[in-house]
């Protein structure tokens, strides 16, 4: 039997509840791989926030609204199984604001969260609260265990909630827009964990419009406009046809810009 892909998405529309009309999603088919790094790119209002929460199961069973066709996350039917399911099983999810995610006074505290929810034992807790802060980077930090989340400069509030993330062991991570609220350091800081979290075999889905960095360390491209994806390829394929690029409001890195302009 072939293995399932990491996420299979197959005709998916959607519509926030009171809008049946207007849906978010028009029949989305997308399918990533194990292992993969996908970047999903797009303006404001494309759909890319939607489409994230879609994946990890928020829509439908927290946000409710209208919805066709199907998303298969590892296998599993996200119509039937909650986010929490899918959190203890396979995915997990970094949001835009990492403040908004933090409910806990220590860092100790806020990576231990979701375990502690499992009903994981203190003495399993504690080193894979090791594990998680070694790998977003933020171990060596002083007395780091007993520090506020709030404390942290904004690129290491990000990592703290991937830290969160990482703790609960998923195989596919889904980022919304982690960049778009800390400075360059901070941007520098997560796109290099992700890129050492590909190398461990983690499968990646970020959305972001941050096309220069997802040039960079994105397998796949995906470009959503008005809800529907309009283009699909690698980084080069994608980001070379600059004019099409433009004429949807979307950009390519300044580089391949400046090369086209160069060309004509």
């Amino acid at each position: 039997m072939a293995e399932s892909k990491a996420i299979a998405i197959q005709d998916f529309s959607y519509a926030y509840e009171g809008s049946r009309i207007i849906p978010v999603l028009k029949n989305i088919d997308l399918e990533v791989e194990h292992g993969e790094f996908v970047g999903i790119v797009g303006r404001m209002g494309a759909g890319k926030t939607t489409l994230s929460l879609a994946m990890n199961g928020i829509i439908p069973h927290y946000m409710g609204g209208y919805l066709r066709g199907t998303i298969l996350v590892d296998g599993m039917d996200t119509r039937v199984y909650t986010p929490s399911d899918l959190a203890l099983r396979t995915v997990g999810m970094v949001f835009q604001d990492p403040e908004a995610q933090f409910v806990r006074t220590t860092v100790l505290e806020e990576v231990a969260f979701g375990l502690e929810n499992l009903g994981i034992p203190r003495e399993e807790i504690i080193p894979r609260v090791e594990k998680a802060l070694q790998q977003v980077g933020l171990w060596h930090l002083p007395k780091i265990m007993e520090r506020s989340p709030f404390e942290l400069s904004g690129g290491q509030k990000q990592r703290l909630s991937i830290a969160c993330a990482l703790v609960l062991k998923p195989k596919i991570l889904i980022l919304d827009e982690p960049d778009s609220n800390i400075d360059p350091v901070g941007v520098n800081e997560v796109f290099s964990l992700l890129a050492e979290l590909k190398k461990n075999g983690l499968t990646t889905v970020v959305a972001s419009h941050r096309v220069e960095r997802l040039a960079m360390y994105a397998d796949t491209i995906v470009v959503l406009n008005k809800g529907k994806i309009v283009m699909r390829g690698t980084p080069a394929e994608v980001f070379s046809e600059v004019e099409r690029l433009m004429s949807i409001g979307e950009r390519a890195p300044e580089v391949t810009e400046a090369a086209h302009l160069v060309e004509k």
